[in-house]
């Protein structure tokens, strides 16, 4: 058996491998708009960050350019990764399929908790054939505040109407982690492309390289 009565999942980075995605579609469509030194290291400051802050950063750092020039660059990257989910190749992370299953014949309810838009979410798992295995999803629609305030992760625990001590969270970001930990949730992080830091490695209950090393910490497998 297990202590955890329920499973929270992270979306970008931890179920799916879109992070590397939505790096590479800024950086690529950038000089086109004039965004210059939009580049890789430039966006990895933004990994784990809503849409909204992504957009409001960019827009205060390059306010030197028409708002309408930013306008068109943030829905040409929204319309081209929107055309990217639906072709329906975006790859699940290892061991996300199993880690389902796991959780399924175990009779875990999991929910999602991400930042992203609820039309990308459900975009995504229904693609990839994995929405049925979700009673729920927390998007940035639903929320005022995007992690790491806690308001996602408190919504998902009271969308699985267990107390936040019974739940568990599947994260890979810093500011998932902080979410987490602010929600009184214990978090398991495996890591996407940014390597842990200390902060991460204080607040998790334990650091794996995949979904797969997760299982043990999941149910008594």
């Amino acid at each position: 058996m297990t202590n955890y009565q329920g499973v929270i999942f992270d979306m970008d980075g931890l179920l799916f491998d879109t992070e590397q995605v939505y790096l590479d579609v800024n950086v690529t469509l950038a000089p086109d708009f004039g965004l210059h030194g939009l580049d890789k290291s430039y966006m990895m400051n933004f990994i784990g960050i809503s849409d909204e802050e992504v957009f409001a950063t960019i827009r205060k750092d390059f306010s030197h350019l028409p708002s309408k020039t930013l306008d068109d660059f943030f829905y040409a990257g929204r319309s081209l990764v929107r055309e990217m989910f639906e072709g329906g190749k975006t790859p699940l992370k290892p061991g996300a399929v199993e880690t389902l299953e796991l959780l399924r014949k175990h009779q875990i309810p999991s929910v999602i908790a991400s930042s992203n838009l609820r039309e990308f979410i459900e975009l995504l798992t229904e693609k990839a054939n994995i929405d049925h295995y979700f009673s729920g999803i927390v998007s940035a629609n639903e929320v005022e505040r995007a992690k790491p305030d806690p308001e996602i992760v408190i919504k998902a625990t009271e969308l699985l109407s267990l107390e936040p001590e019974k739940c568990l969270m599947l994260e890979d970001s810093l500011n998932g982690v902080r979410a987490s930990h602010e929600a009184n949730v214990d978090v398991i992080v495996i890591p996407d492309l940014i390597a842990p830091n200390p902060e991460m490695t204080s607040k998790a209950k334990v650091i794996v390289d995949n979904l797969f090393e997760a299982h043990p910490y999941i149910v008594n497998v």
